[in-house]
């Protein structure tokens, strides 16, 4: 019920008619958008007052409480308290961890949500705590009302607890990742680093910590700690409280020495010391060549580079561009090219050694292998040898792989450009050469000479000799021969 003010304008909270009376007006009041605990209440002066006042009011929040922790042992607690609902819902939870900040949560028992007005006892058990470690908790209570908070209250663990929490290094990584249990560990720094500190953290407070011997507050950096080059061992001793647990941390720091380190790659693929690199195959008509990189990974300047080829088949390699020296580290490199061109055919294998200033490396050998390819052998049957088809492989042949129509196209057309085989030489007809006569003597001479060859490139002299030169009863010449090098073309030229 409200009251109808007389004069009002029926505006800004008023209900009025803008007449000089009043009179009670009955009016509605809709609770559905009240939150849950939340309370409406009107409140009027006197029975015939001109104004009135509504309230909403929202629920008190919880109070809780702390108390000790109980059933306390080397690695678990049971944390307590208690809750007054204040009639509203209440969730209960504590707050735990190493300090006051906390930083872990557990829910409280009963896990169901706490009502009533009266204090409800609440607890947490907590598991997996270090040994002899303080811990701090509170209990948190959550409703409608609020988020109420207890005061910090602190617990320690039974036993005594001498482990690390964490342990850093000024420089290098520890191997493996730290971990409390792991008592022992490896680091690597370059030879420029000549000190390193370390930063030890105490799982429990009331622990001490020593590095190398000298007190270190938890958590802080210790003295600076000169490094030999080589291995350096670094002890960290942890005391616990009672003076007598201890638990002793190893840092093994390997300071690199100021020396060249070798690293030898062919397209792009590292080749160890003492490991091998095949050229494929070669001809005494077409070399393979390979290119390798000479690297210097350390941290001193890589110098004498000298190479040298020794083995059965050293004659088959041959260096035709030289490395330089000196080559700095650690990224710096230079490049040797080796020639493989095999003059017999067959597997072929020597040894590379390239000598240096890398204590453990020099000489840095590597075996090359290679096969070279045979004039007299044809490995895919088409009529052409090995040799001579890898030396045209640009043309379209194959060693491997039989085409006989192209070889014989190939026969065909090669007479077109002064080339006869073995069959063809008997039907050769010599062009007319252009005679001119000795003005001294009156006389002609005409010269014709013979070359023989396995391809197309490499052509030799044939000498014609007696007795296999003769005069036939025609009065034409002819040259008996063989070609025990199973030369595939010949060529006659007439001087």
């Amino acid at each position: 019920m409200a009251r109808w003010h007389r004069g009002g304008f029926n505006g800004d909270g008023e209900l009025g008619n803008g007449s000089l009376s009043s009179s009670n007006v009955p009016v509605v009041v809709s609770l559905s958008a009240l939150n849950p605990d939340e309370r409406f209440a009107g409140v009027k002066s006197g029975s015939t007052s001109l104004h009135s006042l509504a309230l909403v009011a929202s629920p008190p929040p919880p109070v809780v409480t702390t108390l000790a922790a109980t059933s306390i042992s080397a690695t678990s607690a049971v944390l307590n308290g208690s809750i007054n609902a204040n009639g509203s819902s209440t969730s209960p939870s504590f707050d735990y961890g190493l300090t006051g900040s906390y930083g872990s949560s557990i829910a409280g028992t009963p896990p169901a949500a706490i009502t009533g007005s009266g204090a409800t006892a609440v607890s947490a058990t907590l598991s997996g705590l270090n040994p002899g470690t303080t811990y701090h908790y509170r209990i948190v209570g959550t409703s409608n009302g609020g988020v109420t908070r207890s005061a910090n209250v602190i617990f320690t663990t039974s036993g005594y607890n001498a482990n690390l929490s964490n342990l850093t290094l000024s420089s290098g990584i520890l191997n493996p990742v730290f971990s409390p249990a792991t008592s022992g560990y490896t680091a690597t720094v370059s030879s420029t680093t000549s000190t390193v500190t370390v930063t030890p953290t105490v799982a429990t407070p009331t622990s001490t910590v020593k590095v190398n011997g000298a007190s270190v507050t938890s958590g802080s950096t210790s003295m600076p700690i000169f490094l030999m080059p080589g291995n350096n061992a670094i002890s960290v001793v942890v005391t616990a409280q009672n003076g007598v647990t201890t638990k002793s941390y190893t840092l093994n720091v390997n300071r690199l020495s100021a020396a060249p380190e070798i690293e030898v790659t062919q397209s792009g693929i590292n080749i160890p010391a003492g490991g091998a690199k095949s050229f494929g195959v070669g001809s005494g008509g077409r070399s393979t060549s390979l290119t390798f990189v000479i690297k210097n990974t350390g941290n001193a300047d890589l110098t004498g580079l000298q190479t040298s080829i020794d083995g059965p088949d050293s004659t088959s390699f041959s260096v035709t561009s030289a490395s330089t020296s000196p080559v700095t580290g650690p990224t710096g490199s230079t490049t040797m090219t080796v020639r493989f061109w095999p003059t017999t055919s067959g597997p072929k294998t020597a040894e590379l050694h390239i000598a240096n200033n890398d204590s453990d490396e020099s000489p840095f050998n590597i075996t090359l292998t290679g096969t070279g390819l045979s004039s007299t052998q044809d490995t895919d049957g088409d009529g052409l040898n090995d040799a001579a088809e890898f030396q045209m492989e640009v043309l379209g042949f194959n060693w491997q792989t039989s085409q006989p129509e192209m070889v014989a196209a190939y026969f065909v057309n090669a007479a077109t450009g002064g080339l006869y085989t073995a069959d063809q030489i008997q039907a050769l007809q010599v062009g007319t050469p252009l005679l001119a006569k000795d003005p001294a003597t009156g006389l002609f001479k005409l010269t014709l000479g013979l070359q023989k060859a396995a391809d197309l490139s490499h052509f030799t002299p044939f000498p014609m000799t007696e007795p296999q030169t003769t005069i036939n009863g025609d009065g034409k010449l002819e040259f008996q021969f063989s070609s025990p090098d199973n030369a595939a073309f010949f060529r006659v030229e007439a001087k």
